[in-house]
């Protein structure tokens, strides 16, 4: 259904050490739309947030591996058009390889969220700090992102899991 949030599994050196870094397989996530009669998920990319048609989408995806998930109760006709709007005024930001929470440019997951806080109140994944995030994960290695951020990473950083 319209709304409805799916999540990929990217197979790239730098989706799985996201992944690995939330203790998750996904790696990717968008929410599903229709435009015309035809379904695209909004998602944020490189280089900048776009309406990608689904089955390019999930072309995305390694081994077919995605899933769909969607609000206990769905999403009232009302919310569904605020939401459908609030994604339209999203469309084109910059991608952030940062993954800063603070940040004018957007990131898959900081899309998710803040287009179902700012439109819905309803939080869809969490903002923390790169250090809380990283310990929550104690099998978890930072040398990738280390790298990542070329030698220091921002452990105040907010970002979005």
């Amino acid at each position: 259904k319209e709304g409805d949030i799916v999540f990929l599994d990217i197979d790239s050196f730098v989706f799985e050490a996201v992944a690995a870094a939330t203790q998750t397989w996904t790696s990717h996530v968008g929410i599903a739309t229709l435009v015309d009669g035809q379904w695209v998920m909004v998602e944020s990319t490189l280089p900048t947030s776009r309406k990608t048609p689904l089955c390019d989408y999930l072309d995305k995806t390694q081994n077919d591996h995605f899933a769909v998930r969607r609000l206990k109760g769905g999403i009232s006709p009302e919310n569904l058009s605020r939401l459908k709007a609030y994604l339209d005024t999203q469309m084109g930001i910059l991608y952030d390889t940062g993954f800063d929470y603070n940040s004018s440019r957007l990131y898959c997951s900081k899309l998710v969220y803040q287009s179902y806080y700012f439109v819905l109140n309803k939080e869809i994944g969490s903002v923390k700090p790169f250090q809380k995030l990283l310990d929550e994960n104690p099998t978890g290695d930072t040398t990738f992102w280390k790298w990542w951020f070329l030698g220091s990473v921002p452990w105040e950083r907010l970002t979005v899991t």
